[in-house]
């Protein structure tokens, strides 16, 4: 039997257009899959850095040498030079360019928050860091745009004056190494309460929930977490029945006045994985009348 093409000619004309965008959707799709990232990101499979404590960072990464810091959440990448430092590295972006990245990791606005990096050397060494964005203090790189210095710490490394290791770089050193969950089981009770609240005041809400149950309510508390701008411990201390007195010093965003809070918070076990009972949160965030 003979087929009219002329009866069928508009069904045909509309199949060969749907062979045509078909083909060059395929090939779109491809293309995007084979595409390379640009060179100031770093694909997810080279994430994650070395955990090395901060006398090997220190010989490694000596004054004076040039490195490459990614962002590990965003991925973008900068330039910088270790300047000083001797307790944790002070360092400079090289250029006004770095600078105008590392600025765009902060969204635009200098900030103490501490965000998880990776230290790529020369040598070929991947450190796990952490930095904050604030410029202060000296700077000797001109042209660059940036006032002052920045500070980059590894693990163990401290701050200036400080004889301990800051819980908010360290925590984010561990995030940089993607040795978080592992370190937290080796850390007390008080500790991980204080690793909780670090958290919370650095706006890593992602770390805070590993130390809740992931409940619902644990969701909703997190999420009333937003509204505060920082978080201070005061004292914690060991009551019975795996429960601890927290004293906390709160500031809402858009305010300035600390609001003091005292919680009994109770652990769900007496030993690690730690977690930390919910309902004993209940009105930690809540903002008073």
């Amino acid at each position: 039997m003979l087929v009219d093409l002329y009866r069928y000619r508009k069904l045909l004309i509309i199949a060969a257009v749907l062979m045509v965008l078909t083909a060059i959707i395929t090939g779109i799709r491809q293309q995007s899959s084979t595409e390379q990232p640009s060179e100031n990101e770093v694909p997810a499979a080279t994430f994650f850095g070395e955990l090395i404590p901060w006398e090997e960072a220190d010989q490694l990464f000596p004054k004076y040498a040039k490195a490459r810091i990614v962002d590990v959440d965003t991925r973008l990448s900068f330039w910088l030079q270790r300047r000083a430092g001797t307790e944790h590295a002070d360092v400079q972006p090289l250029t006004k360019a770095d600078t105008e990245i590392m600025k765009t990791i902060y969204q635009g606005k200098w900030s103490w928050q501490r965000k998880a990096i990776i230290v790529e050397l020369e040598s070929g060494h991947r450190l796990a860091a952490s930095m904050h964005g604030m410029p202060h203090g000296a700077g000797a790189i001109s042209g660059n745009n940036f006032n002052g210095h920045f500070c980059v710490h590894f693990l163990g490394s401290t701050t200036h004056g400080s004889k301990s290791p800051n819980t908010a770089h360290q925590i984010m050193v561990w995030k940089a190494a993607d040795q978080f969950d592992r370190l937290l089981q080796q850390v007390s009770a008080p500790e991980a309460i204080d690793i909780f609240f670090t958290a919370v005041d650095q706006g890593a809400t992602a770390l805070a929930a590993r130390l809740l149950d992931g409940s619902p309510e644990a969701q909703l508390l997190l999420a009333r977490s937003s509204q505060v701008q920082s978080v201070k411990i005061d004292s914690i201390t060991e009551e019975e029945n795996n429960s601890y007195e927290v004293k906390l010093r709160l500031v809402f965003a858009g305010e300035q006045k600390d609001h003091k809070k005292t919680l009994t918070l109770r652990m769900q076990n007496s030993a690690p994985p730690w977690i930390i009972a919910t309902d004993s949160l209940e009105e930690c965030f809540d903002k008073p009348n």
